[in-house]
């Protein structure tokens, strides 16, 4: 687990310069952590591949599942539209 810090460290600082005005690096670390445990929970040894390597694969597989959430329209908040809530009825 004190290897993968370094792993995702490095993913933090790329995927932070490349979109730094839609992921904020808490963000990303937090992102880091939920990949840890789903690494940890899924990791097969049988498989032939390093912790690290695995882990690596996951983390940016939901470093970009989360750009794609939060880039979409639907997630977006229009601050400039308002609607008139009428309480009075």
């Amino acid at each position: 687990i004190a290897r993968s810090r370094g792993v995702a460290h490095i993913y933090i600082e790329r995927y932070f310069l490349l979109y730094p005005k839609v992921l904020e690096r808490t963000e990303l670390y937090q992102l880091s952590l939920f990949s840890l445990y789903n690494s940890v929970m899924k990791y097969d040894v049988n498989r032939g591949a390093s912790f690290s390597t695995f882990y690596s694969v996951i983390f940016e597989r939901d470093i970009l599942m989360h750009l794609r959430m939060v880039s979409t329209d639907k997630n977006k908040l229009n601050l400039n539209k308002y609607h008139h809530i009428n309480l009075d009825q």
